[in-house]
């Protein structure tokens, strides 16, 4: 066959779909290596991810959650305890500042509150410095 007919060479995860890679699986989801192929459509075999694991699309396996994250069946994320937030960075859950709460599932560091919110106290004044942070400079360690 000519050159452009060939399908091209797809990375782990993908597979040839006419002159271009699909991703195997979609999130939350891991392809278990197999295609079955019927009247000239292929489809991968695809299974869902446990609970306790998450994965993107076109991944082979699943990946667990960070320590301190939980996730569902089938999961593209995972989600933070309450009072902790994924660390946009390091992927990790971080506790929110003293005093400071979340609830679970928070993805960045401004959702971490006061848990009596309108009275000012020394929790309060922690969650103004949190507000006053710029969004991309606060990392928790």
């Amino acid at each position: 066959p000519a050159a452009s007919t060939l399908p091209p060479s797809c990375p782990s995860g993908y597979f040839p779909s006419g002159r271009s890679c699909a991703a195997a699986c979609p999130a939350g989801a891991f392809w278990e290596g197999a295609v079955s192929c019927r009247g000239g459509v292929c489809a991968p075999s695809c299974a869902l991810c446990p609970a306790g694991t998450f994965s993107a699309a076109g991944s082979v396996a699943c990946t667990e959650c960070p320590e301190n994250a939980t996730s569902g069946a089938g999961a593209r994320v995972c989600d933070c305890d309450p009072g902790l937030y994924m660390n946009s960075t390091s992927s990790l859950c971080v506790a929110c500042p003293p005093g400071l709460t979340s609830p679970g599932g928070s993805t960045t560091l401004w959702a971490c509150v006061c848990p009596s919110p309108g009275v000012f106290t020394n929790c309060r004044l922690n969650e103004l410095l949190v507000e006053r942070v710029p969004h991309s400079v606060y990392v928790a360690e």
